[in-house]
């Protein structure tokens, strides 16, 4: 079995364990039902995963593993179609990511109003919140998000009055 990097490069993961492919089959059923981004990575490559082989941290030896290298570049391309991640044709737009804490990723947003990142993307698609658009990745402003939010539950408190 053969995986195909976002760079181009192919990765032989056929000697993985069952153990290996196991943990593959479940990365890619969180990545088929639409788990956040944040929750992907740490399942792929976080504290304990067997991509670390168990262990807490890396080392060169698991950086350039073929599980390893699969996990994380599986998780990379759902952070890229979560519009979280900046696709590899983005990269000159790095710069202008902007590190300051009022802009929220859609996953963020949909936390912080109690909604999906679906019915984030959906209220985008409405006019309901202004996006910000870095390339492929999709920001709100913390404000704006806020503001849905009490729109929202203002609507659902009048609705049961």
């Amino acid at each position: 079995m053969k995986y195909k990097m976002l760079s181009g490069k192919i990765i032989e993961l056929e000697r993985l364990s069952s153990f290996e492919k196991i943990f593959l089959k479940e990365l890619r059923h969180m990545i088929k039902n639409d788990e956040s981004y944040f929750d992907v990575i740490k399942f792929a490559v976080g504290p304990g995963s067997p991509a670390l082989q168990g262990k807490k941290c890396f080392d060169q030896k698991i950086l350039k593993s073929p599980l390893y290298l699969a996990a994380r570049d599986m998780a990379l391309r759902h952070g890229i179609k979560q519009h979280v991640i900046l696709a590899p044709q983005h990269e000159n737009l790095k710069t202008k990511m902007p590190a300051d804490p009022s802009k929220l990723s859609l996953i963020q947003a949909a936390r912080l109003i109690g909604i999906s990142r679906k019915a984030v993307m959906e209220a985008i698609d409405k006019n309901k919140i202004k996006p910000i658009r870095i390339g492929n990745v999709i920001l709100v402003e913390k404000a704006a998000a806020l503001k849905y939010f009490n729109e929202i539950h203002m609507a659902e408190t009048q609705r049961i009055s």
